[in-house]
């Protein structure tokens, strides 16, 4: 299917892919969406799982070294990659913004960076860079939701080692909801609490930023 190209608004978005599946296909289609508009596109990938660029000659890709490869990444530990990730591609990151944003064309400067949620350390770049941040979830809008309020139920309320407590002292912030059937009945791993608390905390973040700024022209 070719590709629909609109006039160059003269702006450059630049993308930050979380490199795993339901998260990279999500990310590319709404670089597409975005070079209709008239954005010029680059895509900042991890080297590990790195997207097909060929499938894409119309965006300029950057691979960005993680620490990760096939040999020492096990799916079961799936937070040690993050970690790994956000640990080791935001110094390249910040060196490769720095050196695209001296010698850019003015005629397509860097409006924003758009970032996968898990990708968090994009977001000081961002902010180091004095650029808009948006903070972009590949999964269902309930789960930002639900980002934002498990912190607190671990850390102030104990909804989460207490589950059987949710019918009678449900969180307002989520009424609709089957907390307790969602939560079921075994604790959830700090690690990945402290994730969540991350990942709120760098969209709150964004937000704040991005109403300084105008994030897309």
């Amino acid at each position: 299917m070719e590709k629909q190209e609109a006039k160059s608004l003269g702006h450059r978005l630049v993308l930050v892919v979380y490199p795993f599946q339901g998260h990279i296909n999500p990310m590319l289609q709404l670089a597409t969406i975005l070079y209709t508009k008239g954005f010029s596109i680059t895509i900042a990938h991890p080297q590990f799982n790195s997207p097909n660029h060929e499938n894409h000659p119309e965006f300029h890709f950057v691979s960005i070294p993680d620490g990760l490869s096939k040999t020492n990444f096990s799916p079961s530990n799936f937070m040690a990659a993050i970690s790994t990730l956000n640990s080791n591609c935001e110094a390249p990151f910040q060196q490769y913004m720095e050196e695209m944003m001296k010698v850019e064309d003015p005629h397509d400067r860097v409006a924003s960076v758009v970032y996968d949620g898990f990708m968090h350390f994009a977001q000081a770049v961002a902010n180091n860079l004095k650029l808009p941040g948006i903070n972009v979830h590949t999964s269902a809008a309930a789960t930002l939701l639900l980002f934002a309020v498990f912190p607190d139920a671990h850390h102030e309320k104990g909804y989460i080692s207490f589950p059987e407590s949710l019918a009678q002292a449900p969180m307002p912030e989520l009424q609709s909801l089957d907390l307790k059937g969602l939560l079921g009945s075994t604790k959830i791993p700090i690690p990945i609490l402290e994730l969540r608390a991350i990942v709120t905390d760098t969209t709150k973040k964004s937000l704040n930023n991005n109403s300084e700024h105008n994030a897309l022209p």
